[in-house]
């Protein structure tokens, strides 16, 4: 491909609200429509595509790619991929959805991996090879390696690189697999093991600011979740717990990391204490809570019934989650259900504002952190890893250029 084609600013598609090929192709001008649904012709087809079929796929991506170069407005970008998903929805594995994945693969990484780009053109790019698949059938999505190298190797980018701000992109590919259940399991170890570093990873570098880097921190956490296993060592298990035992990460942060032990699904070789955990959820919940009404009464106002009923909502469901994997430890399962029980009590009753009106929510909460507080054990003061088993861990890939 030659640097003037990406170059030259072509023609742009501007696609707003299109539902499904049929609705995409109807609200396009008709050389247009026809190039869209030509391609949708092609990939659907199970054998391989003719020269001539080839030269339509690559016609149709040409300005396409160009369009991400300069975008017409900040709308350009987003339609574009929709329109790209709309045609390759419900496709399988063939030979001309193989061609269109190898050349949509070429422009983006062209754009990529070449400095005169903008960032945002990069990142564009990025997204697209995130939105990269070899099968695009509902329920059995398959990652399209290639694509799926990349990503994985933008995951291990250092914070202080300037290509850093790739990573959100490559994180959203990485979490949209995850939640298909369509990573390759001798890739998993990798990916955990980057996404953990990421997590663990509290201070913004240089440039970055808090807010940013908080976000980093819990998209590479939901990719975690999304995964759904406690990860080689427990690791995930071990780092959702770390941030909750530390006092200085943000409240929305904790209480997410208590949330996503609901997506976990924790086998019993994994051997986790249970009880440890729903403890911590139990005073993680009760200092959340304490805090907002000692800062609610300080500055001469109600409390906060969002920030309570987060608090006790985060709380529910990662109990939930660990009720679900400790089914089997009798023992763990009780201790849980007891916390879970009159957390799920309190939510509901501070949900009814006619009946816990915000003049009362410190009266009703208060006596309430109590009794949970009856309930658990003593706080541990740090984090300390769960017992596991070794595994086998891949070699880390290597940062993108």
């Amino acid at each position: 491909m030659s640097r003037r084609v990406l170059r030259n600013a072509g023609w742009k598609l501007s696609l707003v609200g299109l539902i499904g090929t049929f609705a995409l192709a109807c609200s396009l001008d008709s050389a247009v429509a026809a190039g869209v649904l030509d391609v949708r012709k092609i990939i659907s087809a199970p054998g391989t595509p003719s020269e001539a079929d080839r030269k339509t796929i690559t016609s149709y991506m040409d300005p396409f790619f160009r369009s991400f170069l300069k975008p017409a407005d900040g709308m350009t970008v987003p339609n574009l991929r929709k329109e790209y998903g709309n045609i390759v929805r419900g496709v399988g594995k063939t030979p001309g959805h193989d061609f269109l994945n190898a050349t949509a693969y070429k422009y983006a990484n062209a754009i990529v991996t070449n400095k005169q780009f903008s960032p945002a053109a990069k990142y564009n790019a990025m997204l697209m090879l995130a939105d990269l698949s070899d099968s695009d059938v509902p329920g059995a999505i398959k990652p399209y390696m290639p694509a799926l190298d990349l990503l994985t190797k933008c995951l291990a980018i250092p914070a202080d690189s300037q290509m850093a701000y790739l990573k959100p992109a490559a994180l959203i590919g990485i979490t949209r697999l995850a939640e298909e259940k369509a990573l390759p399991p001798n890739r998993v170890a990798t990916i955990s093991s980057a996404l953990v570093k990421l997590l663990l990873d509290a201070d913004p570098p240089a440039g970055q600011s808090a807010s940013a880097h908080n976000f980093m921190r819990r998209s590479a956490a939901r990719a975690l979740a999304a995964m759904g296993n406690p990860g080689p060592n427990n690791e995930v298990v071990t780092a959702l717990r770390s941030i909750m035992l530390d006092p200085n990460s943000k409240i929305t942060l904790r209480c997410e990391m208590a949330q996503l032990f609901y997506l976990l699904n924790i086998p019993p070789e994994a051997k986790v204490d249970y009880q440890d955990l729903a403890n911590l959820i139990g005073h993680q919940t009760i200092e959340i809570c304490e805090q907002e009404l000692t800062r609610a009464e300080e500055e001469n106002r109600e409390p906060s019934r969002r920030i309570v009923m987060y608090a006790l909502r985060s709380a529910d469901m990662g109990l939930s989650g660990l009720s679900r994997s400790a089914e089997k430890n009798e023992e763990a399962s009780k201790f849980i259900a007891k916390i879970r029980s009159k957390v799920s009590q309190l939510h509901g009753q501070l949900d009814d504002v006619t009946k816990t009106p915000d003049n009362k929510i410190a009266e009703i909460v208060v006596p309430e952190m109590d009794t949970i507080r009856d309930m658990l054990n003593p706080k541990p003061e740090v984090a300390v890893p769960p017992p596991a088993t070794p595994a086998t861990t891949e070699t880390a890939a290597k940062p993108a250029n």
